[in-house]
């Protein structure tokens, strides 16, 4: 019984140590992320130079292993089909990627600038965001370590622009519907896809003049218009956030903030107020190494209590059975009870019964008494033989 009130008050006292830690902990939950941040162009970027046609691009861009795109603008829980649409003027190439929505309703995600230099033959390419989904003027210029295979496809003599033949309901045979992921799982996958393919890139402030020229002609904004509320400067509450790339920046420069001052917290079992001094992320591992030091004392504690507890009870038990052991036995000598017989009566030795407290004592007070009665009656026989003696001579 004492042992379990002993394993209670232990497991209370560890239950309330854990409650004061967790009062002393901070977490810090991520906010809700922005609709952009569900298609990287940087990867759209990446895998633009590593395809040898359009026609593949379309395809692993929609690749459900490859998990490029999570983008789910109709809510719908399924990641939007993307198809590929292209426009072509001399040396330009114009490719719009646009999510297909419902029916006849497609909307312009981000578009790629292809363009070869008349004198210098070089090729540079823009993917910019559309204003809608990325702000305005998010544009990235990717820079491939190797010249892409499609730049030879581009050039040939007899060229035909690239417009996908599918739309909502009919679909390539390769192309399998998936559910979106989680914003995190997504980040961490591209940032692998574009770690794996070496790929580097920088910001442009502006589009080529192209751009604004031959877009419009194959442009669908069909979803942008039935929803203006939804459009990125709507969706932002800080008016200096003017794009993708801002955002980010002053996503990071909350989380440095955060992770450099610490609010100041009143631990609940001190009573002391703790200054906004030490950063969060060493205050969280501060917490976790005195709650693993406390819960460590404690375990310790409790182990070399019970270890107490089962000693005294392995104690209790030996000296109980040793008092068992030493208990003397009692004996009860009884002497015979020796009658002797003469002439002139009967004489008896009465019973000796003495109890010793132990086996020796009683042998030797039985024995004692045995020969006092034995004497007892030798006398008696004697005394009788000799008045009998008398008595016959006086007769005579």
């Amino acid at each position: 019984m004492k042992t379990r009130h002993l394993i209670a008050c232990l497991t209370s006292i560890l239950l309330l140590s854990t409650q004061n830690i967790k009062a002393d902990e901070i977490t810090i939950e991520a906010k809700n992320t922005d609709i952009s941040e569900n298609l990287e162009l940087t990867a759209v970027a990446n895998l633009f130079g590593q395809v040898k046609n359009l026609e593949e691009f379309e395809q692993r861009l929609n690749d459900s292993e490859n998990q490029l795109s999570n983008l789910d603008l109709n809510n719908d829980g399924e990641v939007d089909y993307l198809r590929v649409v292209e426009e072509v003027e001399n040396n330009l190439h114009i490719i719009i990627i646009q999510a297909v929505l419902a029916q006849d309703i497609y909307q312009d995600v981000a578009t790629i600038l292809v363009e070869k230099e008349t004198k210098t033959k070089t090729t540079s390419v823009q993917v910019i965001g559309d204003p809608y989904i990325y702000g305005e003027n998010y544009i990235i210029e990717p820079v491939y370590i190797y010249t892409p295979v499609i730049y030879d496809y581009f050039w040939v003599a007899y060229y035909h622009p690239w417009y996908s033949p599918y739309y909502w309901g009919y679909y390539p045979p390769y192309y399998h519907h998936h559910h979106c992921i989680y914003a995190h799982l997504y980040r961490q996958h591209i940032y692998e896809y574009n770690r794996h393919h070496h790929c580097s890139y920088r910001y442009a402030h502006s589009p080529r003049p192209a751009y604004r020229e031959v877009r419009p002609a194959i442009s669908r904004r069909d979803y942008a218009k039935a929803n203006p509320t939804q459009s990125f400067s709507a969706r932002q509450t800080n008016p200096q956030i003017q794009n993708k790339r801002s955002l980010q920046m002053a996503n990071r420069s909350t989380a440095q903030s955060v992770r450099t001052a610490r609010p100041a917290v009143t631990n609940t079992r001190t009573g002391r107020t703790t200054s906004n001094v030490t950063s969060s992320r060493s205050a969280s591992n501060s917490t976790a190494r005195v709650s693993s030091q406390r819960t460590t004392d404690t375990r310790a504690k409790a182990a070399s209590t019970t270890q107490r507890s089962t000693s005294t009870a392995t104690r209790t038990s030996v000296s109980t059975s040793s008092s068992r052991n030493s208990m003397p036995r009692t004996s009860v000598s009884r002497s015979a009870t020796t009658t002797t017989r003469g002439t002139s009566g009967v004489r008896t030795s009465s019973s000796s019964r003495s109890n010793g407290s132990s086996y020796r004592s009683a042998s030797s007070n039985s024995s004692r008494s045995s020969s006092s009665g034995r004497s007892a009656s030798s006398s008696s026989s004697s005394r009788s033989s000799s008045s009998s003696s008398r008595s016959s001579n006086t007769r005579r």
